[in-house]
């Protein structure tokens, strides 16, 4: 019994661990350049997708939240109930979020 438990022992020591000190200053600068590149691209691709968007939806997306309208404000501007307006904008922001995820790099 007692060679297992030597053995045992030996695995956990702290010889046997192997630990590399990762510079963390570096790895971060890394990080952050790439989530600066992603999120260029993601802008674009949404910009890009906006642009494509029909008359009614980019209308619609722009008064919300552009020029932070209401709903009620902007169902009224297009002789709509405010839960019609929900719905379009819902539906906007759908075709929107399609675009820019079929969007390819």
């Amino acid at each position: 019994m007692l060679p297992r438990i030597k053995w045992l022992d030996q695995l956990r020591s702290k010889k046997r661990r192997k630990t590399d000190l990762v510079d963390t200053a570096s790895l971060g600068d890394v990080l952050d350049v790439q989530l600066e590149k992603y999120e260029e691209d993601y802008l674009k691709k949404v910009k890009s997708g906006f642009a494509s968007l029909g008359g009614p939806c980019k209308d619609l997306l722009h008064r919300f939240y552009f020029l932070k309208q209401r709903m009620n404000e902007i169902a009224a501007s297009f002789s709509w109930t405010e839960a019609t307006a929900k719905n379009n904008k819902y539906r906007c922001l759908q075709q929107l979020r399609n675009i820019v995820l079929s969007t390819k790099k």
